[in-house]
């Protein structure tokens, strides 16, 4: 038995000698691997540090663009609002909430609508149901907005992230000043229209009274015209016819006084008429009337011969006796 353990354990002995030199051999070869990973690791490490640092600068950068992001719609001179599909507000900025007329506190989780005139809610709500057919909508009443009216412009983008969710993005533009001026000018077209009618209805009248003017006028012209044939001019016939040259200069000058008064009516009294007796000036209106010799001497109870005779006195004294002139044309004329 002691033999045999004596043999054992030098058959252990040199077993695990044998073990070692392997070992050794196995260790040198370890020692060259793990050289070989070591750099690897020390070259990853060196990366992973550059790359650190540009993590941190970018993050610096996003800060900064969150920054001015957060600077830019705070203190942007529109108010933007996000809206939920109920019309909710989520989010808001000062701007916003200064148009709306209320603390950003007070607003989120309402509806917009609450913030509009009762007049215009109406239009708002048909507004967000047509908004991906019409973005914009004018003129919008803000309900009891201190100190006086204020009306907003709404522009208005819709996101879909997923087919659950659905959120507007609207922004409220001032247009107050827009809406005053628009209802200056309706009220002045309006007062320009009820003036343009005015105008109408006086030129109405103007023409009514211009008209009966015209009426009086001819009625007056009429009057001058058989004063001046029927009165005036036999007079100063008969006055020349008796004078016997003695009032000639008396005569002309009222000869020419009557041609101004008759001038002064549009009339024009012929030189040649006042050559007329009183009865050939009658007969002279008849004939200037279209009466016929026949209906002349019916009239007057006389012979349609001393009708014709008349009528050549006439056309001697007016000077168209050899003449083939129409009378009637050339009384009207004179």
């Amino acid at each position: 038995m002691k033999n045999k353990r004596v043999y054992d354990f030098e058959e252990l002995r040199n077993a695990a000698e044998a073990v070692i030199e392997k070992s050794q051999g196995d260790l040198e070869n370890s020692n060259t691997k793990f050289k070989g990973m070591l750099e690897e690791l020390r070259v990853y490490q060196v990366e992973l540090e550059m790359q650190k640092e540009e993590l941190i600068r970018a993050g610096q950068e996003l800060e900064e663009m969150e920054s001015k992001y957060e600077a830019l719609y705070e203190l942007a001179p529109c108010g933007y609002l996000t809206l939920n599909s109920k019309k909710e507000i989520l989010q808001s900025n000062k701007k916003a909430a200064t148009l709306l007329g209320v603390s950003r506190i007070n607003m989120i989780g309402e509806s917009i609508v609450t913030f509009i005139a009762s007049e215009d809610q109406p239009r708002l709500v048909k507004y967000y149901k047509q908004v991906k057919k019409v973005s914009t909508a004018t003129g919008l009443k803000i309900h009891n907005h201190p100190p006086g009216v204020l009306y907003v412009e709404l522009e208005t983008h819709v996101e879909s992230p997923n087919l659950k969710n659905l959120y507007y993005q609207t922004i409220l533009i001032d247009c107050s000043e827009r809406v005053r001026i628009r209802k200056r000018m309706d009220e002045q077209q309006e007062q320009l229209k009820m003036r343009v009618k005015e105008l109408n209805d006086k030129n109405i009248a103007l023409g009514e009274l211009l008209g009966q003017v015209e009426s009086g006028r001819s009625k007056i012209e009429k009057a001058v015209t058989f004063n001046t044939e029927k009165l005036l001019i036999p007079l100063v016939n008969r006055l020349r016819a008796k004078d016997n040259g003695k009032n000639t200069e008396a005569l002309k000058l009222l000869e020419k006084n009557i041609k101004q008064i008759a001038s002064q009516f549009g009339l024009k009294v012929s030189g040649s008429l006042i050559k007329l007796s009183t009865k050939e000036i009658e007969i002279s209106n008849m004939i200037r009337a279209g009466f016929s010799s026949k209906e002349i001497a019916s009239n007057f109870d006389i012979s349609l011969k001393t009708v014709e005779t008349h009528r050549r006195n006439i056309r001697k004294k007016l000077g168209i006796a050899n003449k083939e002139v129409n009378l009637t044309s050339y009384l009207n004329a004179i």
